[in-house]
């Protein structure tokens, strides 16, 4: 391939309808124009998702991808992508997780996945590719599931797998690696389903090569001792995503019902969730991906009341505390429990509590009943939440409707859930925009116009953050000096929305190597970045150009979502968000306006150098990314200008 290092300079391509199974190579061109791993994913995914494909149709395709610093010893860089057609089908669909790392040490870059199986089937990458027959594994559960290959192939063996709403299709279904790390967004498990395809197991043996192997550990021993200089490693150790609950908590920022309500200091479920009663309950200790340092993951054993006994794996601790306090779930234990569910079941937990919330919203407000239940209440309590969990993965009843997510789901149910549902581009969250973009000037802005629907919120840019922290952070990211002049006000605060692009661009590049941004967004910055790829691989490139080839690699995923009819009215913020006020403690969050944010929408578009109008992409723009100008002009509405 002309590379020295970091690449394994493969991609393996999986006809799964065929049984055809081929290895090309990844070119330099490729790598160094759009990185690798997520980025080299989106072009990929251009490739060989055919336009207008149907997600869940043999035209979609699945692509698994790692970094170039991904098998290395760089600290954190154990960061892997999966990305496809999202079940929204206007979208582009990624997912990552910490556990796929194990294809670059079989000795590829990329895997992509097309067609679909006549029979379920089990993906087999080790010393030989096989696609096994796994008509046995089907019905099981993601536990199950690993358990029996484990027996099967080996414990040496990273298995990805769908559970039972992966079987069944359900939006929101998700991939779990090793009983519980989760490729959980946009839709995955269901494509993986209709695919046929029951899980993926990946061995390898072989080593990852730098360039410059001296060069390469200097760096990389540099940032091991930044981050433990920078990052509260003892306490992520111990606390993992849980560091920040105590003060999420003391500020009253957990949404509650639905987002109709915000727990504040002193009321009961702030008591029975916070840390000490974490500490009485829970034995744990840290897990760490591949490459990491510090193990921001919690083994979990539970020893007292009824949950004695309960021991899980848990990837972040904070996400399912605040999603299932959205519909009523008021202990640790019962948090912990229906994690588990959604890890077995196969379920993206924080857009499925989202439609949990609404179900229990809608039935305490008299907007459904048992007629559409299946026959039983539904109330603010971790036993609603159970039953409808399993509803969901199996179809039951009302599940059945809300197994078509956010979007699809709340109009089968009628014009009222639409109204109380809480999505961005079909992706749920527990983050309350009503108090988060209040003034108007956080990272959350990014779940408007992400071209995913996901918060981009791995920065210290919140409206608290001091001038210095923040141009701190900016410098760090790569930005210029004559842009941080134009975004951070000398009178203080600074422009969201253009700050927006930034972060975003700043944070896919480390996604695009392979670096995990949770912890060591931190400690790495953008010229660190590029030391550490240019060590690795032999190509050198500075933290702008670096900068640049993530830009790149978003503006990829933008024309995929273009291709596929997206459009600016795709960038929306929910209704009810519109309509309502939100009281947090003494203080009313007023509605959102959409003028308001029509005018942040329209800063963000221009600062990516998209039109900023329609927030399309220019014709120098497309020529770049090396797509054909006519193809787009041949796109209904205006997906050029």
């Amino acid at each position: 391939m002309g590379m020295l290092g970091g690449y394994a300079g493969s991609i393996l391509k999986v006809d799964l309808g065929t049984g055809n199974i081929d290895i090309v190579p990844l070119t330099p061109e490729l790598a160094k124009q759009f990185i690798g791993g997520a980025g080299v994913n989106a072009r990929l995914a251009w490739d060989y998702v055919r336009p207008g494909a149907h997600p869940l149709s043999p035209q979609n395709a699945l692509i698994l991808g790692a970094g170039p610093l991904v098998g290395t010893l760089a600290p954190g860089a154990g960061k892997t992508n999966i990305t496809f057609k999202s079940v929204h089908p206007h979208f582009i669909g990624s997912s990552g997780s910490g556990h796929l790392g194990m294809i670059k040490f079989a000795g590829y870059d990329h895997v992509i996945i097309t067609g679909k199986a006549n029979d379920p089937v089990c993906l087999e990458i080790g010393d030989k590719v096989r696609i096994r027959p796994a008509a046995h594994l089907w019905g099981k559960d993601t536990f199950e599931t690993t358990d029996a290959i484990w027996h099967e192939l080996g414990r040496k063996y990273d298995v990805l797998s769908i559970g039972p709403a992966g079987e069944r299709l359900v939006a929101d279904a998700s991939v779990i690696a090793n009983k519980y790390s989760a490729f959980a967004r946009t839709g995955i498990g269901a494509v993986m389903g209709s695919k046929n395809l029951k899980a993926v197991a990946v061995y390898g043996s072989r080593s990852v090569k730098v360039a410059h192997p001296r060069r390469f550990m200097e760096a990389a021993n540099k940032l091991t001792r930044e981050t433990m200089r920078l990052v509260d490693v003892p306490r992520l150790r111990k606390y993992g995503s849980l560091i920040n609950l105590e003060s999420r908590l003391k500020s009253g920022s957990l949404s509650y019902k639905n987002f109709r309500q915000v727990q504040k200091p002193g009321d009961r479920f702030v008591q029975m969730i916070g840390l000490e009663k974490f500490e009485q309950g829970a034995e744990h200790g840290p897990v760490s991906c591949l490459s990491c340092p510090v193990g921001c993951k919690h083994r979990l054993h539970w020893r007292e009341g009824e949950y004695e006994g309960m021991s899980l794996l848990l990837s972040c601790a904070i996400g399912a505390t605040r999603s299932f306090a959205n519909c009523g779930v008021m202990s640790w234990p019962e948090t912990i429990k229906c994690t588990e569910m959604c890890n077995r079941l196969g379920i993206d937990y924080l857009s499925t509590s989202n439609l949990v919330g609404m179900a229990i919203d809608l039935f305490q407000r008299g907007e459904i009943n048992r007629a559409d239940t299946g026959g039983y209440d539904l109330e603010w309590n971790a036993a609603t939440v159970f039953k409808l969990l399993r509803a969901i993965a199996y179809r039951e009843d009302l599940g059945d409707a809300l197994a078509e997510g956010l979007i699809e789901g709340p109009r089968r149910i009628g014009r009222s859930a639409v109204e109380s549902v809480i999505q961005y581009k079909g992706l749920g969250t527990p983050v309350d925009m009503r108090r988060s973009l209040f003034p108007f000037s956080t990272p959350f802005f990014s779940m408007i116009t992400n071209v995913i629907g996901r918060p981009c919120h791995s920065s210290p840019t919140s409206w608290s953050a001091t001038k210095e922290k923040l141009e701190m952070y900016c410098l760090r990211s790569g930005m210029k000096q004559e842009d941080i002049k134009r975004i951070i006000y000398d009178t203080g605060g600074y422009d969201g929305p253009r700050l927006t692009r930034w972060t975003e661009d700043y944070c896919f590049a480390l996604e695009c190597l392979g670096l995990c941004y949770r912890t060591y967004v931190f400690s790495y910055a953008i010229d660190d970045c590029a030391e550490l790829y240019s060590a690795a691989t032999g190509i050198d490139m500075s933290g702008a150009e670096l900068l640049e080839a993530a830009a790149r690699g978003w503006d990829m995923r933008k024309a995929f979502n273009l291709r596929e009819g997206a459009t600016r009215r795709d960038d929306a913020v929910p209704e009810r968000l519109l309509m309502e006020p939100l009281q947090v403690g003494d203080t009313t969050c007023p509605p959102l306006s959409m003028e308001d944010i029509d005018i942040m929408i329209s800063a963000y578009y221009q600062e990516r150098g998209w039109d900023s109008h329609e927030g399309t992409l220019t014709p120098e723009r497309i020529l770049e990314l090396g797509l054909s100008l006519e193809e787009f002009q041949r796109l209904p509405g205006r997906a050029i200008r």
